[in-house]
């Protein structure tokens, strides 16, 4: 194996990430227009939050069954990768885009004030390898 296919399941990690970006979005869209006015905002945050949750393993489930990715390192690697992409993205973008304080962004880390974000990076991180052994079992 040479290094442009050792590095495939990477870029196509990537890719995947900017699916999970555009899925985020729809998502919020979802909150903000329809589940919110139903459930109010802390109700209505928990659901999204478990909404993308469940996209992200569904569409991580169906991207290691296509790929058959199946070490360990590979699997926690391109979680790894995901992670880091979200909360970049979650913090940059955050700040300097959305024009969010820094105490405002960090504030949806504290999973003691209820705030359930931390799902999704847990998601993003050990989807892979969680999709990858229930695929197994599977087999």
């Amino acid at each position: 194996m040479d290094n442009s296919e050792k590095s495939l399941p990477f870029l196509s990690a990537i890719g995947i990430w900017f699916l999970f970006v555009l899925l985020a979005i729809l998502n919020g869209m979802l909150r903000v227009y329809f589940i919110i006015p139903i459930v109010g905002t802390y109700t209505g945050h928990v659901i999204s939050t478990l909404i993308l949750v469940a996209v992200i393993f569904v569409v991580t489930w169906f991207y290691v069954k296509k790929k058959n990715i199946i070490s360990k390192r590979i699997l926690l690697q391109i979680g790894l990768i995901w992670l880091i992409l979200t909360a970049a993205f979650e913090f940059l973008f955050g700040h300097f885009v959305a024009k969010l304080s820094w105490e405002t962004l960090i504030q949806d880390y504290n999973i003691l004030e209820g705030r359930v974000w931390l799902l999704v990076l847990a998601a993003t991180l050990f989807a892979p390898l969680i999709c990858s052994s229930l695929i197994k079992r599977k087999t």
